[in-house]
């Protein structure tokens, strides 16, 4: 059962990828994107698929959470600021008990 399972998965990923259409590599792709605060925005929302909540012009934060069973939450929030001299960006990734939340 194991072994079928196996090799209809792989059989299927192959497949995907043999009709997947080929893409031409970028000529710029050596090139790094500067780091500025759209673009540190853009990147966060395409790789999470989630839109940012803006707390100012210049702050956006980006949070995803889920239940692990019935009394633990993880969660992860990335909060990226744009002041006048720099970029900053803060990861914070969480485990907390329905205890530690006050529930």
């Amino acid at each position: 059962m194991k072994r079928a399972l196996l090799a209809l998965t792989t059989l299927a990923l192959n497949a995907c990828a043999l009709a997947a259409p080929r893409t031409e590599p970028r000529s710029n792709a050596s090139e790094p994107t500067p780091l500025t605060f759209a673009n540190v925005r853009h990147f966060f929302s395409d790789i999470l698929n989630i839109r940012p909540t803006e707390v100012q012009k210049r702050c956006v934060v980006f949070y995803e959470g889920e239940w692990v069973n019935a009394n633990v939450l993880n969660y992860c929030v990335i909060i990226v600021e744009n002041s006048d001299e720099d970029l900053q960006v803060t990861f914070l990734h969480h485990r907390r008990s329905r205890d530690e939340l006050g529930e």
